[in-house]
Protein backbone atom coordinates (compact mmCIF):
# COMPACT_ATOMS: atom_id res chain seq x y z
CA UNK A 1 0.00 0.00 0.00
CA UNK A 2 1.50 3.35 -1.11
CA UNK A 3 1.87 5.98 1.62
CA UNK A 4 1.77 9.63 0.59
CA UNK A 5 3.48 12.32 2.69
CA UNK A 6 2.52 15.97 2.85
CA UNK A 7 4.82 18.27 0.86
CA UNK A 8 6.69 20.35 3.46
CA UNK A 9 6.97 23.25 0.97
CA UNK A 10 3.19 23.69 1.00
CA UNK A 11 1.40 25.92 3.50
CA UNK A 12 -2.33 26.51 3.86
CA UNK A 13 -3.81 29.99 4.12
CA UNK A 14 -7.27 29.66 5.72
CA UNK A 15 -10.20 31.64 4.37
CA UNK A 16 -13.20 32.86 6.35
CA UNK A 17 -15.58 30.27 4.82
CA UNK A 18 -13.45 27.28 5.85
CA UNK A 19 -11.76 26.86 2.49
CA UNK A 20 -8.04 27.47 2.01
CA UNK A 21 -5.36 28.28 -0.51
CA UNK A 22 -2.54 25.69 -0.62
CA UNK A 23 0.63 27.59 -1.53
CA UNK A 24 3.69 25.71 -2.81
CA UNK A 25 6.52 28.10 -1.95
CA UNK A 26 9.11 26.14 -3.95
CA UNK A 27 7.08 25.86 -7.17
CA UNK A 28 5.32 29.22 -6.81
CA UNK A 29 1.95 27.52 -7.31
CA UNK A 30 -1.36 27.69 -5.48
CA UNK A 31 -4.41 25.41 -5.30
CA UNK A 32 -7.88 25.99 -3.89
CA UNK A 33 -9.06 23.60 -1.14
CA UNK A 34 -12.72 23.23 -0.22
CA UNK A 35 -13.55 22.84 3.52
CA UNK A 36 -13.70 19.02 3.23
CA UNK A 37 -10.24 18.91 1.66
CA UNK A 38 -8.90 21.24 4.36
CA UNK A 39 -10.18 18.85 7.04
CA UNK A 40 -8.41 15.91 5.38
CA UNK A 41 -5.19 17.90 5.01
CA UNK A 42 -5.28 18.98 8.65
CA UNK A 43 -6.11 15.54 10.04
CA UNK A 44 -2.63 14.08 9.51
CA UNK A 45 0.60 14.49 7.54
CA UNK A 46 0.52 11.16 5.66
CA UNK A 47 -2.15 8.87 4.25
CA UNK A 48 -2.74 5.56 2.56
CA UNK A 49 -6.00 4.99 0.70
CA UNK A 50 -7.16 2.55 3.38
CA UNK A 51 -6.47 5.08 6.15
CA UNK A 52 -8.28 7.87 4.32
CA UNK A 53 -11.24 5.61 3.56
CA UNK A 54 -11.49 4.63 7.24
CA UNK A 55 -11.26 8.28 8.30
CA UNK A 56 -14.02 9.28 5.85
CA UNK A 57 -16.26 6.49 7.11
CA UNK A 58 -15.65 7.57 10.73
CA UNK A 59 -16.82 11.02 9.68
CA UNK A 60 -20.13 9.77 8.28
CA UNK A 61 -19.47 8.96 4.60
CA UNK A 62 -20.96 5.65 3.33
CA UNK A 63 -18.44 2.92 2.49
CA UNK A 64 -18.64 2.97 -1.36
CA UNK A 65 -18.45 6.75 -1.53
CA UNK A 66 -15.61 6.83 1.00
CA UNK A 67 -13.54 4.39 -1.06
CA UNK A 68 -14.08 6.32 -4.28
CA UNK A 69 -13.32 9.70 -2.67
CA UNK A 70 -10.16 8.41 -0.97
CA UNK A 71 -8.78 7.10 -4.25
CA UNK A 72 -9.72 10.22 -6.22
CA UNK A 73 -8.58 12.74 -3.61
CA UNK A 74 -5.14 11.21 -3.02
CA UNK A 75 -4.63 10.97 -6.78
CA UNK A 76 -5.43 14.67 -7.14
CA UNK A 77 -3.08 15.60 -4.29
CA UNK A 78 -0.24 13.62 -5.81
CA UNK A 79 -0.85 15.04 -9.28
CA UNK A 80 -0.79 18.57 -7.87
CA UNK A 81 2.48 17.90 -6.04
CA UNK A 82 0.92 18.53 -2.64
CA UNK A 83 1.74 14.99 -1.44
CA UNK A 84 4.71 12.81 -2.39
CA UNK A 85 5.49 9.13 -2.03
CA UNK A 86 9.03 9.85 -0.82
CA UNK A 87 8.60 12.98 1.28
CA UNK A 88 10.23 11.25 4.25
CA UNK A 89 12.95 8.57 4.49
CA UNK A 90 11.99 5.01 5.53
CA UNK A 91 12.84 5.68 9.21
CA UNK A 92 10.32 8.51 9.28
CA UNK A 93 7.71 6.54 7.34
CA UNK A 94 7.76 3.89 10.06
CA UNK A 95 6.61 6.53 12.54
CA UNK A 96 3.96 8.10 10.36
CA UNK A 97 1.20 5.79 11.56
CA UNK A 98 1.25 7.68 14.87
CA UNK A 99 0.47 11.01 13.23
CA UNK A 100 -3.31 10.82 13.34
CA UNK A 101 -3.36 10.15 17.09
CA UNK A 102 -0.74 12.73 17.96
CA UNK A 103 -2.53 15.96 17.17
CA UNK A 104 -3.15 18.07 20.27
CA UNK A 105 -4.88 21.41 20.74
CA UNK A 106 -3.94 24.12 23.22
CA UNK A 107 -4.94 27.69 24.02
CA UNK A 108 -2.15 29.71 25.59
CA UNK A 109 -3.24 33.09 26.87
CA UNK A 110 -5.41 34.16 23.90
CA UNK A 111 -3.79 32.11 21.12
CA UNK A 112 -5.06 28.76 19.79
CA UNK A 113 -2.42 26.23 18.77
CA UNK A 114 -2.43 22.86 17.03
CA UNK A 115 0.55 20.60 17.69
CA UNK A 116 1.50 17.61 15.51
CA UNK A 117 4.15 15.16 16.71
CA UNK A 118 4.93 11.86 14.89
CA UNK A 119 5.98 10.08 18.07
CA UNK A 120 3.60 9.09 20.88
CA UNK A 121 6.22 9.35 23.62
CA UNK A 122 7.24 12.89 22.68
CA UNK A 123 3.59 13.89 22.27
CA UNK A 124 3.01 12.73 25.84
CA UNK A 125 6.00 14.79 27.02
CA UNK A 126 4.57 17.93 25.40
CA UNK A 127 1.18 17.19 26.91
CA UNK A 128 2.66 16.91 30.39
CA UNK A 129 4.23 20.34 29.89
CA UNK A 130 1.09 21.93 28.45
CA UNK A 131 -1.96 19.94 29.61
CA UNK A 132 -3.22 22.93 31.62
CA UNK A 133 -3.72 24.73 28.27
CA UNK A 134 -5.61 21.88 26.55
CA UNK A 135 -8.52 23.17 24.45
CA UNK A 136 -10.92 22.39 21.63
CA UNK A 137 -9.79 22.49 17.97
CA UNK A 138 -9.82 25.91 16.32
CA UNK A 139 -9.77 26.78 12.62
CA UNK A 140 -7.47 29.75 13.24
CA UNK A 141 -4.89 27.89 15.30
CA UNK A 142 -1.17 28.44 14.86
CA UNK A 143 0.22 25.09 13.74
CA UNK A 144 3.34 23.59 15.27
CA UNK A 145 5.06 20.35 14.37
CA UNK A 146 8.11 18.39 15.40
CA UNK A 147 9.40 16.71 12.27
CA UNK A 148 12.23 14.14 12.13
CA UNK A 149 14.86 14.98 9.53
CA UNK A 150 17.08 12.89 7.33
CA UNK A 151 20.23 13.55 9.38
CA UNK A 152 18.90 12.39 12.76
CA UNK A 153 18.01 15.91 13.84
CA UNK A 154 14.51 17.09 14.71
CA UNK A 155 12.91 20.13 13.11
CA UNK A 156 10.56 22.53 14.88
CA UNK A 157 8.01 23.82 12.38
CA UNK A 158 5.62 26.75 12.86
CA UNK A 159 2.91 27.31 10.24
CA UNK A 160 4.89 25.28 7.69
CA UNK A 161 8.21 27.08 8.28
CA UNK A 162 11.18 25.40 9.95
CA UNK A 163 12.21 27.71 12.78
CA UNK A 164 14.85 25.59 14.51
CA UNK A 165 16.53 22.18 14.58
CA UNK A 166 17.64 20.17 17.61
CA UNK A 167 19.76 17.06 18.03
CA UNK A 168 17.20 15.04 19.97
CA UNK A 169 13.43 14.76 20.14
CA UNK A 170 13.30 15.72 23.83
CA UNK A 171 15.30 18.93 23.38
CA UNK A 172 13.13 19.76 20.35
CA UNK A 173 10.02 19.21 22.48
CA UNK A 174 11.27 21.56 25.20
CA UNK A 175 12.13 24.17 22.59
CA UNK A 176 8.73 23.72 20.94
CA UNK A 177 7.01 24.53 24.23
CA UNK A 178 8.95 27.79 24.43
CA UNK A 179 8.03 28.69 20.82
CA UNK A 180 4.38 28.16 21.79
CA UNK A 181 4.78 30.45 24.80
CA UNK A 182 6.64 33.04 22.72
CA UNK A 183 3.88 33.01 20.10
CA UNK A 184 1.30 33.68 22.81
CA UNK A 185 3.27 36.58 24.28
CA UNK A 186 3.91 38.22 20.92
CA UNK A 187 0.18 38.14 20.13
CA UNK A 188 -0.58 40.20 23.27
CA UNK A 189 -0.50 43.93 22.55
CA UNK A 190 -2.20 45.52 25.55
CA UNK A 191 -0.64 43.82 28.57
CA UNK A 192 2.98 44.36 29.56
CA UNK A 193 4.88 41.09 29.23
CA UNK A 194 7.80 40.40 31.58
CA UNK A 195 10.31 37.58 31.78
CA UNK A 196 9.83 37.18 35.51
CA UNK A 197 8.07 35.32 38.29
CA UNK A 198 5.21 36.83 40.29
CA UNK A 199 3.50 35.95 43.58
CA UNK A 200 0.92 37.35 45.97
CA UNK A 201 0.68 37.38 49.78
CA UNK A 202 -1.73 39.19 52.08
CA UNK A 203 -2.96 41.67 49.46
CA UNK A 204 0.51 42.46 48.09
CA UNK A 205 1.97 41.44 44.75
CA UNK A 206 5.65 40.73 44.15
CA UNK A 207 7.44 40.69 40.77
CA UNK A 208 10.87 39.01 40.46
CA UNK A 209 12.42 39.72 37.02
CA UNK A 210 15.41 37.70 35.93
CA UNK A 211 17.16 35.70 33.24
CA UNK A 212 16.53 32.00 32.68
CA UNK A 213 18.64 29.95 35.08
CA UNK A 214 18.90 32.72 37.67
CA UNK A 215 17.01 30.70 40.29
CA UNK A 216 13.65 32.54 40.16
CA UNK A 217 11.59 29.39 39.96
CA UNK A 218 13.38 27.60 42.78
CA UNK A 219 13.06 30.62 45.06
CA UNK A 220 9.37 31.04 44.21
CA UNK A 221 8.58 27.42 45.03
CA UNK A 222 10.11 27.91 48.47
CA UNK A 223 8.13 31.14 48.91
CA UNK A 224 4.97 29.13 48.24
CA UNK A 225 5.74 27.16 51.40
CA UNK A 226 5.79 30.52 53.24
CA UNK A 227 2.24 31.65 52.46
CA UNK A 228 2.71 33.01 48.92
CA UNK A 229 0.57 32.14 45.89
CA UNK A 230 2.27 31.87 42.48
CA UNK A 231 0.85 33.81 39.52
CA UNK A 232 3.35 32.73 36.88
CA UNK A 233 6.87 31.52 36.29
CA UNK A 234 9.07 33.02 33.52
CA UNK A 235 6.09 34.54 31.67
CA UNK A 236 4.10 37.35 33.30
CA UNK A 237 1.21 39.37 31.87
CA UNK A 238 0.51 42.66 33.67
CA UNK A 239 -2.30 45.14 33.10
CA UNK A 240 -0.27 48.38 32.94
CA UNK A 241 -3.22 50.50 34.07
CA UNK A 242 -4.45 48.57 37.11
CA UNK A 243 -1.10 46.98 37.98
CA UNK A 244 -2.81 43.58 38.26
CA UNK A 245 -0.95 40.49 37.11
CA UNK A 246 -3.04 37.81 35.41
CA UNK A 247 -2.24 34.14 36.12
CA UNK A 248 -0.35 32.12 33.51
CA UNK A 249 0.22 28.61 34.78
CA UNK A 250 3.20 27.48 32.76
CA UNK A 251 5.14 24.37 33.80
CA UNK A 252 7.82 25.25 36.35
CA UNK A 253 11.31 25.49 34.89
CA UNK A 254 13.42 23.99 37.66
CA UNK A 255 16.87 22.53 36.95
CA UNK A 256 17.36 19.00 38.19
CA UNK A 257 20.21 20.00 40.52
CA UNK A 258 17.82 22.35 42.37
CA UNK A 259 15.53 19.51 43.48
CA UNK A 260 17.64 18.61 46.57
CA UNK A 261 17.64 22.30 47.60
CA UNK A 262 13.86 22.40 47.32
CA UNK A 263 13.49 19.26 49.39
CA UNK A 264 15.83 20.64 52.06
CA UNK A 265 13.69 23.79 52.18
CA UNK A 266 10.51 21.78 52.79
CA UNK A 267 8.95 21.85 49.33
CA UNK A 268 6.69 18.77 48.87
CA UNK A 269 8.48 17.29 45.86
CA UNK A 270 6.66 14.55 43.92
CA UNK A 271 8.92 12.56 41.53
CA UNK A 272 5.88 11.53 39.46
CA UNK A 273 5.46 15.19 38.40
CA UNK A 274 9.11 15.68 37.48
CA UNK A 275 10.23 16.09 33.88
CA UNK A 276 13.85 16.81 32.89
CA UNK A 277 14.40 20.42 34.06
CA UNK A 278 10.67 20.94 34.65
CA UNK A 279 7.96 20.29 37.20
CA UNK A 280 4.39 19.94 35.97
CA UNK A 281 2.01 22.66 37.10
CA UNK A 282 0.30 20.11 39.36
CA UNK A 283 3.48 19.92 41.45
CA UNK A 284 2.37 23.19 43.07
CA UNK A 285 -0.97 23.58 44.80
CA UNK A 286 -0.48 27.28 45.66
CA UNK A 287 -1.38 28.74 42.26
CA UNK A 288 -3.47 31.89 42.23
CA UNK A 289 -6.27 31.62 39.66
CA UNK A 290 -7.58 35.20 39.65
CA UNK A 291 -5.85 38.51 38.81
CA UNK A 292 -3.63 39.82 41.58
CA UNK A 293 -3.91 42.97 43.67
CA UNK A 294 -1.92 45.88 42.18
CA UNK A 295 1.82 45.35 41.97
CA UNK A 296 3.38 46.48 45.24
CA UNK A 297 6.99 45.17 45.18
CA UNK A 298 9.71 44.59 42.59
CA UNK A 299 12.67 42.49 43.67
CA UNK A 300 15.87 41.78 41.73
CA UNK A 301 17.82 38.75 42.93
CA UNK A 302 21.61 38.61 42.82
CA UNK A 303 23.75 35.61 43.66
CA UNK A 304 26.20 35.93 46.56
CA UNK A 305 27.61 32.51 47.43
CA UNK A 306 29.50 33.50 50.56
CA UNK A 307 27.84 36.66 51.88
CA UNK A 308 24.78 36.88 54.13
CA UNK A 309 21.24 37.13 52.82
CA UNK A 310 20.54 40.82 52.49
CA UNK A 311 17.72 42.98 51.12
CA UNK A 312 18.76 46.46 49.96
CA UNK A 313 16.28 49.11 48.71
CA UNK A 314 16.82 50.72 45.30
CA UNK A 315 15.17 53.73 43.71
CA UNK A 316 12.21 53.48 41.41
CA UNK A 317 14.34 54.94 38.60
CA UNK A 318 16.90 52.16 39.10
CA UNK A 319 14.10 49.62 39.02
CA UNK A 320 12.62 51.02 35.80
CA UNK A 321 15.98 50.85 34.03
CA UNK A 322 16.69 47.36 35.38
CA UNK A 323 13.27 45.89 34.53
CA UNK A 324 13.03 47.20 30.96
CA UNK A 325 15.31 44.50 29.39
CA UNK A 326 12.92 41.86 30.73
CA UNK A 327 9.91 43.19 28.77
CA UNK A 328 10.33 42.83 25.04
CA UNK A 329 6.96 44.25 24.08
CA UNK A 330 7.54 47.51 26.01
CA UNK A 331 10.91 48.02 24.32
CA UNK A 332 9.26 47.74 20.91
CA UNK A 333 6.88 50.65 21.54
CA UNK A 334 7.52 53.97 19.85
CA UNK A 335 8.02 55.69 23.20
CA UNK A 336 10.41 52.95 24.34
CA UNK A 337 7.92 51.85 26.97
CA UNK A 338 9.18 54.43 29.47
CA UNK A 339 5.79 56.01 30.32
CA UNK A 340 4.35 52.56 31.07
CA UNK A 341 7.40 51.58 33.13
CA UNK A 342 7.14 54.79 35.11
CA UNK A 343 3.48 54.09 35.86
CA UNK A 344 4.33 50.56 36.98
CA UNK A 345 7.19 51.46 39.34
CA UNK A 346 5.51 54.61 40.74
CA UNK A 347 3.38 52.42 43.01
CA UNK A 348 6.02 49.93 44.11
CA UNK A 349 8.69 49.34 46.70
CA UNK A 350 11.88 48.27 44.89
CA UNK A 351 14.81 46.29 46.25
CA UNK A 352 17.66 43.90 45.52
CA UNK A 353 18.17 40.60 47.31
CA UNK A 354 21.59 39.01 47.77
CA UNK A 355 21.18 35.28 48.26
CA UNK A 356 23.15 32.06 48.22
CA UNK A 357 22.23 28.41 48.71
CA UNK A 358 20.24 29.12 51.88
CA UNK A 359 16.78 29.27 50.32
CA UNK A 360 14.95 29.34 53.64
CA UNK A 361 16.77 32.48 54.78
CA UNK A 362 16.11 34.14 51.43
CA UNK A 363 12.41 33.25 51.61
CA UNK A 364 12.12 34.59 55.15
CA UNK A 365 13.82 37.86 54.13
CA UNK A 366 11.35 38.29 51.26
CA UNK A 367 8.39 37.49 53.50
CA UNK A 368 9.58 40.09 56.03
CA UNK A 369 9.98 42.64 53.23
CA UNK A 370 6.44 42.07 51.93
CA UNK A 371 4.84 42.04 55.37
CA UNK A 372 6.62 45.21 56.52
CA UNK A 373 5.23 47.39 53.70
CA UNK A 374 1.61 48.55 53.36
CA UNK A 375 -0.31 47.39 50.28
CA UNK A 376 -0.07 49.59 47.20
CA UNK A 377 -2.63 52.40 47.02
CA UNK A 378 -5.38 52.39 44.42
CA UNK A 379 -4.18 53.41 41.00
Amino acid sequence: MVRLFRNSDVTLRAMADGSAIAIDEAQREAHAFNPEAVAIWNARSSWTEDELEAWLRENGLPAPAARELAHRFLGQLRAAGLFHEAEAPPAVASQAGHAAANVSHYRMWKTDMRVRIPDAEIEQYIHRLCHQFASQPSENAVEFEIRPGRDGRWKIVRDGEVVEERGSAITAARELEWYMVETATHAERYFAHFHASALTRNGRTLLIPGKSGSGKSTLCLVLCTHGFELLGDDVIFMDPVSGAIHPFQRALHVHDDAIPLLQDAGFPYDPALHLPNFLEVDALAAWRTSPSPPLSHILFVDWDEEGPVEVAPITQAEAAVAIRPFSHNLKRRLDGGWPTLQRIVDHTQCARLLRGQDLLSAAEAIRDLIDSEPPASDR
